[in-house]
């Protein structure tokens, strides 16, 4: 959540405040975005009770919310912008209305409450096309942020490419290589190197115009890469750099690391109970582990075992705080739902088009039959085309597959009765799908495992952990696969692609 409450003093008020005429809320607002503090002091000196009007109330909370989260204050209770977020709704002033869902959204994330959470802020990217630049990115950064801490990655690396695509569209530099910090970090987590590389090098050139934080930050995951890459001088000068300009957790991480290599243990040690304190799970934990192995390679079992205990309660506090199915359910929900909603408009639709056709074609039917027909033919497929669709919605949210993707998150393989019961899904909901996989070719059963995972839409890093297989092997398993199935010559992703359509 570190990084969602340093996008939060980003943010800027996306529409004017003309509807209120509280001198105070308006220089609030316009202290918000660079000095979210003076903001926070001018708000707090507004003796609400003088607030004369419903509107400069709602106003008010929505405003204070946005100050209190800019500043990395975490509210108690949601009734405040509860209060503003149901004003706007029953009055509907659209712009207003989706900042607050946004922060009655955020706020609702931290006291844990994910699945209204999840809600409203998927309801606020329903709209965010007609939404001030400020406010989208944001919205995007923070639907990633959420995404990543619930290890989403897919989802994770969509949000970021569109707040990093609004943050070039504003040609705001400080927006754009804070998001591509993330996307490395993200690329780093699923052991992309080569996509990690790519932002390294897409920052590098514009970090003269960035905070020292953001280019702190930038220089570390460059270090982290060149170590990866067995470049240790060269990522200790980066280091050195980075911790000159602001010293944070991950770069002491690295640098523990690389004392740790050079037989400098002492001062790792005092390193790594630095980094042991930070807000990035990651780097918490490595350094947690590595502390435990120092203390336990030197015989010191008392502070092993300390250490240990400490690891197993953040561990416990990260699930508890990160309901990572919950993230993940509720946003498929969200999707499907509105999917259905769309589907069910179009088909309204026909339906009005069907009775105003045979309308006016009572005074000529015989003229109009094979019209008439060729109509029906027309529905036929359609609704054909419906039934396919929902059957395949149903087949990707049965709890067979989502018990699966619970798995893979907690980095736990599948079962032999996993296996089976998602084979017996399959004969039931897509039985021609399983006979075309058994005419096409000879599969051993892993290979017909992950065969069928990359058809329910299974990602690579979760066909690894369940089927306890690292990811290189995967990918060269989907290329053999494209030539053994398909008998055609291409990458892993080739492969995927025609197994979806299979």
């Amino acid at each position: 959540m570190r990084q969602l409450i340093i996008l939060l003093s980003l943010v800027i008020a996306g529409c004017s405040a003309e509807h209120s005429r509280n001198a105070t809320l308006l220089e609030a607002e316009r202290q918000l975005s660079q000095h979210p503090d003076s903001a926070m002091n001018l708000l707090a000196a507004i003796n609400t009770d003088s607030l004369t009007t419903e509107a400069d109330s709602a106003y008010y909370g929505l405003l204070f919310t946005e100050a209190a989260h800019a500043n990395g204050i975490v509210m108690g209770d949601d009734s405040l912008i509860a209060r503003s977020h149901a004003y706007y709704e029953e009055h509907y002033d659209k712009s207003l209305l989706l900042r607050s869902q946004l922060q009655h959204g955020i706020a609702l994330y931290n006291l844990q409450r994910t699945h209204e959470a999840i809600t409203l802020l998927k309801q606020a990217e329903q709209q965010a096309d007609c939404a001030d630049d400020n406010v989208r990115f944001l919205l995007y950064s923070v639907l990633g942020d959420v995404n990543d801490n619930a290890n989403n990655n897919t989802a994770t690396l969509h949000y970021y490419h569109m707040a990093l695509d609004v943050a070039r569209q504003m040609e705001d530099t400080e927006r754009q290589v804070r998001t591509m910090n993330n996307l490395t970090t993200t690329f780093e987590d699923m052991e992309q190197t080569d996509s990690a590389a790519y932002y390294i090098d897409c920052c590098r050139p514009l970090l003269a115009n960035t905070s020292r934080e953001v280019r702190s930050t930038a220089l570390i995951n460059e270090a982290g890469y060149r170590l990866q890459q067995g470049e240790r001088q060269q990522a200790k000068k980066l280091l050195q750099q980075a911790l000159q300009l602001m010293p944070l957790d991950k770069g002491y991480m690295l640098q523990a690391n690389i004392f740790a290599s050079e037989g400098q243990e002492e001062t790792a040690v005092g390193m790594w109970h630095i980094a042991r304190s930070s807000f990035a799970p990651n780097v918490r934990i490595s350094a947690l582990r590595s502390l435990i192995y120092y203390y336990e390679t030197h015989n010191n079992t008392a502070q092993a075992l300390t250490l240990s205990k400490e690891l197993n309660n953040y561990y416990n506090e990260q699930y508890k705080q990160t309901d990572a199915a919950a993230v993940i359910d509720t946003q498929a929900q969200f999707d499907r739902n509105t999917e259905q909603r769309r589907a069910m408009r179009t088909v309204i639709w026909l339906l009005a088009v069907i009775v105003v056709l045979l309308a006016s074609t009572l005074g000529a039917v015989l003229y109009h039959r094979r019209r008439i027909a060729r109509l029906h033919e027309e529905i036929d497929e359609l609704n054909q085309r419906y039934l396919s669709w929902h059957i395949n919605e149903e087949l990707l949210s049965a709890p067979a597959v989502s018990r699966l993707h619970r798995l893979a998150d907690r980095g736990q393989a599948a079962t032999s009765d996993d296996w089976a019961e998602l084979q017996q899904l399959l004969r039931q909901q897509a039985p021609a799908f399983l006979a075309r996989i058994n005419a096409a070719a000879s599969l051993t059963p892993k290979e017909f495992n992950v065969c069928l995972l990359i058809r329910l839409r299974f990602i690579p890093s979760e066909l690894a952990v369940l089927t306890a297989t690292s990811p290189q092997t995967i990918t060269n398993m989907r290329v053999r696969l494209l030539q053994k199935l398909f008998h055609e010559k291409g990458g892993a992703r080739d492969f995927d692609s025609r197994m979806q359509e299979f």
